[in-house]
């Protein structure tokens, strides 16, 4: 039986349980990193065994930390039902939240400019326009990504018309088709701010505020060097915090960049395969 099918749960054998550091390759593992939509989650959200072993990595003194685009609060839902101790990182970087307590260790609102631009660029290209504010997510129409958004965030998207004034604006994301996002991102990429998250959608987030800013911070905060930490990404906003630890995993799915720096690839992520990497470890 391989090892990622068999019950989690360790035997009652009447020993204390021994707690330890992973390793990987010889080297030992301190911090988990999880992307969480093309590399974690094989879906909408982590599976229950995805959810077992983070709390399993957790158990064996490992901080388990999210680095997610996904808004604040499906961020804290996802790192809670882990039971990770690590503050959890979303919005790609933009805000920075401890789990359980929900105190906020950093939010950074997205430039005026940077937002006003990616928008009229949306405008101009018919593309689908979203902003992350602390309202939750807004859209002027229905699209063919509303429901798949809110689903990932773990709420509902109701379009209104746009404000006046944004309460803490932290990202924005303009989606279509992949293959019309193809053809665009050159042009997209060279008058705004964005750069493509995933196959339908481009992404602007703060200047200085990236998903590997954030991870310094919380990587400080826990005590634990990049050296010794173990990640999952797949995507452009990923390439540089997973350059930049020890032990970077691609996906099968993962841009080409990532799968040129990582230390290890694995399968696709819809197959769960973040999850049965680590459960290999414990």
């Amino acid at each position: 039986m391989s090892s990622w099918t068999r019950s989690l749960h360790p035997a009652a054998s009447g020993t204390k349980k021994r707690r330890y550091v992973l390793e990987f390759c010889g080297r030992p593992i301190k911090a988990v990193a999880i992307d969480i939509d093309g590399s974690y989650a094989p879906g909408l959200d982590l599976s229950d065994f995805g959810y077992e072993v983070l709390r399993r990595v957790e158990e064996e003194g490992v901080s388990v930390v999210v680095v997610t685009g996904r808004c604040e609060s499906a961020a804290l839902t996802i790192a809670e039902r882990a039971g990770a101790r690590g503050p959890a990182i979303s919005c790609t970087g933009a805000v920075i939240t401890e789990p359980g307590t929900r105190e906020r260790v950093a939010l950074n609102p997205l430039p005026e400019n940077d937002l006003e631009v990616a928008l009229a660029l949306a405008e101009e290209m018919g593309l689908q326009p979203y902003v992350w504010d602390s309202a939750g997510i807004w859209t002027d129409r229905e699209g063919p990504d509303t429901d798949y958004l809110g689903g990932c965030n773990f709420l509902t998207i109701t379009p209104r018309p746009k404000p006046d004034r944004w309460d803490q604006p932290v990202k924005v994301m303009a989606s279509a088709s992949p293959e019309y996002l193809d053809a665009i991102a050159p042009e997209v990429v060279a008058r705004s701010t964005m750069e493509r998250c995933l196959p339908g959608f481009f992404e602007a987030c703060i200047p200085g505020c990236s998903k590997w800013d954030a991870l310094k911070i919380v990587l400080e905060r826990i005590g634990v060097s990049p050296e010794e930490t173990l990640g999952f990404g797949d995507s452009a906003t990923d390439v540089e915090w997973l350059s930049q630890i020890g032990m970077p995993i691609a996906v099968e799915n993962a841009a080409a960049p990532i799968q040129d720096l990582a230390v290890a690839r694995i399968e696709h992520h819809e197959t769960d395969a973040a999850a049965r990497f680590l459960a290999d470890l414990l």
